[in-house]
């Protein structure tokens, strides 16, 4: 592997990193200003928004926490046992269910035709992914790269309601319901 693809595929938890500190900053009070709008809009949406809106800053950051756990894992195996088959598609998968995730964001603020949390990342970090996944279908097929997308797409929505199980227990248990930047 040349030093360009290892610094490329060794960026993703930063990259991934910096769309989620996004979310962080700005979800919470988007949420809350914007709920009531989207569901008259969609109305399809009440319960996602429903779910975000009691969402709160430290189990959001520690749902991101745990994501990020899994995106740094799946990178490192890919690292350093990227000649196992498995651990490419996986890696695929996961870089897949990512650039979705980003395109997602772009498509949900062409709907409401609003600034949505992620949007600004999403745009900076959209060639990126690009970048990862033109690089990728040079070496593996379409159908392959379509295939862990999917699948990581659905293991990144299974895992997120996971995430957000646990961010909302622990945030229960400790007491600790939001948190200050310095």
């Amino acid at each position: 592997m040349d030093t360009l693809a290892t610094l490329t595929i060794f960026s993703f938890p930063l990259i991934f990193l910096l769309h989620e500190v996004e979310e962080m900053i700005v979800q919470r009070s988007w949420i809350l200003r914007h709920q009531s709008h989207v569901v008259a809009k969609y109305p399809f949406t009440k319960g996602i928004m429903s779910h975000l809106a009691r969402l709160n800053p430290v189990a959001f950051g520690i749902a991101v926490a745990e994501e990020y756990l899994i995106v740094f894992i799946a990178t490192l195996g890919f690292l350093c046992y990227g000649e196992e088959l498995m651990m490419n598609w996986i890696w695929i998968s996961v870089v897949g269910a990512f650039s979705l995730h980003l395109l997602i964001h772009c498509v949900q603020a062409i709907a409401l035709r609003a600034y949505t949390p992620g949007l600004l990342s999403a745009i900076i970090l959209l060639p990126y992914c690009c970048y990862v996944m033109l690089a990728i279908a040079d070496i593996y097929p379409a159908g392959g790269i379509f295939f862990a997308t999917i699948a990581g797409s659905i293991g990144a929505a299974t895992n997120l309601l996971i995430a957000h199980k646990l961010g909302i227990s622990v945030s229960k248990r400790t007491g600790i319901h939001s948190y200050r930047l310095l």
